[in-house]
């Protein structure tokens, strides 16, 4: 069972995002743990880039993580990604940046963002400068997958 460590877990009404631009929206972890997925909410087809930001005063900062190219189809995309330490209560930023113009389904008000242009075959900025802002609430979501328990019997002696 996969628990949401930091991020927007439900369903808006989708915008239309431009390819080849850094976007990031500002959340605050909900729980500690160690991410190993960002789930994304699509509604085209085409390819993603996923990363993680400290805060850094209000803004996004350092580059804590990163993975390059992976495709995503219409609905949630689960992506694997290298694992991350959250602790709960401490401000972060998702980013994507895309190949093509996706629709990702966000709410058009009520989140932290800012987005800057950034080629797709770039590699994310550390830290991300010449940011423009925008209230957008991106559907993106940092997951933990916690490790299988193993069960071992205890011998019973009789």
């Amino acid at each position: 069972m996969s628990n949401i460590l930091l991020g927007a877990d439900n369903t808006g009404s989708g915008s239309t995002l431009s390819a080849n631009r850094l976007f990031l929206g500002k959340f605050t972890a909900l729980a500690s743990g160690t991410m190993n997925q960002i789930q994304i909410k699509i509604t085209a087809t085409g390819n993603v880039k996923v990363a993680i930001y400290a805060d850094n005063a209000g803004e996004p900062g350092s580059l804590l993580n990163s993975i390059g190219s992976t495709a995503v189809t219409v609905g949630v995309n689960s992506i694997t990604f290298p694992d991350t330490t959250i602790i709960s209560g401490t401000p972060y930023w998702l980013a994507f940046n895309q190949d093509t113009n996706l629709l990702v389904d966000g709410i058009n008000t009520g989140g932290t963002s800012r987005y800057a242009t950034l080629t797709y075959t770039n590699d994310f900025p550390d830290p991300p400068t010449g940011l423009s802002s925008y209230t957008h609430l991106l559907q993106l979501a940092g997951w933990n997958t916690p490790a299988l328990s193993v069960f071992i019997p205890r011998p019973i002696f009789f």
